[in-house]
């Protein structure tokens, strides 16, 4: 929501709360117009923040605490740039007593205010570690909502983003035990026609071996790549998912690699 209006209602609470986080950039600030009239030290209006949706904490001790009168419109606005690089949600929340009666609180036109073009269920039930997302877009953002049986819908995840990558993932690393003569190994993966390319840099002739690991530790294929020459690995048999890649020794730890059909 953008705006809201909070009447004066006996010991009422009222929030404007966002159901999406907002991603915070350097410029950004958070910004409303504001009408209020509130009972002086006892009805209050307050902007909080919060960067899990779960715990919110005053934004703006000092100007974003609002009660008395506005004498009318009012423009409000407070850097974001703290946050900056994060996902965050901004609420306003105001409260009321059983006092004196003023007509309440008003705000309008607040940013930031995450919006999207569409909103879609993708799964009900996912049983699997993998769930296939069929999307054609550069780049789209996913929440997840665990189910108790009993008690139902359960607090939902952060909005994240996903980026279907539709060009080359390049990978860049050195040998960690140069002494077999294997200077530097780089992969290129084409997530578009299942194509991994390999590149060995090495002052000797002998093939390398790498074995390929799905996320269940299991070997799901075995290759001999031929060094100071880029090598082309077919990925098309391989199910959608994460696999790791093992080069022996030669590395401290597995490459991973997607693969998306």
């Amino acid at each position: 929501p953008n705006s809201l209006m909070a009447q004066n209602i006996v010991f009422s609470h009222s929030v404007c709360e966002p159901i999406y986080s907002s991603k915070i950039d350097i410029s950004d600030s958070f910004s409303c117009w504001l009408w209020y009239d509130l009972e002086d030290s006892f009805d209050m209006a307050l902007v909080e923040i919060s960067e899990d949706g779960m715990e919110y904490l005053a934004f703006d001790t000092i100007g974003g605490i609002f009660n008395e009168s506005s004498f009318g419109w009012k423009y409000y606005s407070k850097s974001l740039s703290d946050y900056a690089g994060k996902e965050v949600f901004i609420r306003t929340r105001v409260m009321f007593d059983d006092g004196t009666f003023g007509p309440g609180f008003y705000i309008d036109d607040i940013y930031p205010v995450t919006r999207f073009v569409k909103d879609s269920l993708y799964a009900t039930v996912s049983a699997d570690t993998f769930l296939q997302l069929n999307q054609s877009d550069s780049a789209f953002y996913f929440s997840v909502q665990p189910v108790h049986s009993e008690r139902g819908p359960l607090i939902k995840s952060m909005r994240m983003p996903f980026y279907y990558q539709t060009g080359l993932l390049n990978q860049d690393f050195l040998n960690d035990n140069s002494k077999d003569g294997v200077n530097e190994i780089s992969l290129f993966q084409s997530m578009t026609n299942k194509i991994l390319f390999v590149k060995i840099i090495s002052e000797k002739t002998n093939p390398l071996e790498c074995q390929i690991f799905n996320s269940a530790g299991q070997r799901v294929d075995r290759i001999l790549l031929k060094p100071n020459c880029i090598n082309e690995v077919n990925l098309s048999s391989l199910k959608s998912g994460e696999y790791f890649l093992d080069f022996g020794n030669r590395t401290n730890k597995a490459r991973k690699i997607i693969v998306i059909k």
